[in-house]
């Protein structure tokens, strides 16, 4: 702001830094005003995705709790929605520094501009305050303009493929909500109403969904990773369980084989003194 007003000739520098700093006196409401519309944004996203997922919280509980076959394909996805949340979660990281990535590859094509491209601002989000930033930097360049262009080819370029990135791990995510059998509509409109009226258990399950959506996708990253490794802890004790039982299944057929022995030893000295009573007579 103080560099757009210092180039308007009418407006002196007394002028100027008044405004900065009366910009700076909105900027924390402006602030606070920008995270609550994010805020309700969010919102209305994750009841419309539990909606049209048709996903009731509770149902789904008893459903886990009475389908082992259910559960089991829950276990069996668990590994793979797990790596595709820390995929997710790194090609996030890797996007975040755009334009700090944008101008260093500039600064390897152009390393005679390396320190006008250092010396750029990247704290704005916007790609025009990058560019006018730069433009002021090497003004008078004779390839200015060629410069400015391929600046934002790379910019709009990496958004492009990070927008394609999230769609494709948005299709995968959407894959593994099927093998789980949540798929858009899938009860279609008597979910929420039916013959006898409104389903207020399902909406009210729905509504538990959306605000257990609204935790966060963090939360439920860690969570997942928390349930595998405890999965992964239990699994050598349910091992050695299984294996105790086999050893005293096997310890209990032992003194049925000695038995059977034993009734075969009698039989023998049955038959033998049988046949000493018969050679007597």
């Amino acid at each position: 702001l103080r560099n757009v007003l210092g180039d308007m000739s009418e407006v002196d520098d007394a002028a100027a830094d008044a405004a900065v700093e009366r910009f700076r006196g909105i900027d924390k409401p402006l602030s606070k005003r920008f995270a609550f519309l994010m805020r309700v944004v969010t919102s209305i996203w994750a009841l419309a995705i539990a909606f049209v997922f048709q996903v009731s919280t509770p149902a789904l509980i008893g459903q886990l709790s009475t389908d082992p076959e259910l559960r089991a394909r829950y276990a069996s996805i668990a590994p793979d929605v797990l790596r595709l949340a820390e995929d997710t979660e790194r090609q996030i990281a890797e996007y975040e520094p755009l334009f700090e990535n944008a101008l260093k590859t500039m600064a390897e094509r152009h390393p005679e501009h390396a320190d006008a491209f250092a010396s750029v601002d990247t704290e704005t989000p916007w790609a025009g305050d990058i560019s006018e930033q730069l433009s002021d930097l090497i003004d008078g360049a004779e390839e200015q303009d060629a410069i400015l262009v391929e600046l934002e080819d790379i910019v709009y370029g990496e958004v492009a493929r990070h927008r394609d990135e999230m769609l494709k791990r948005a299709g995968e995510a959407q894959e593994y909500l099927s093998l789980i059998d949540i798929t858009p509509f899938r009860y279609g409109e008597r979910f929420y109403r039916d013959e006898s009226g409104y389903r207020i258990d399902n909406i009210l399950g729905v509504l538990m969904t959306a605000i257990l959506i609204l935790l966060g996708g963090q939360f439920w990253y860690r969570a997942l990773k928390t349930a595998i490794s405890f999965r992964d802890l239990l699994a050598p004790t349910d091992e050695a369980r299984r294996a105790g039982d086999e050893r005293e299944t096997g310890d209990g057929e032992k003194p049925d084989g000695k038995q059977q022995a034993n009734d075969e030893q009698e039989k023998e000295d049955e038959q033998k003194n049988g046949a000493t009573k018969g050679d007597q007579s």
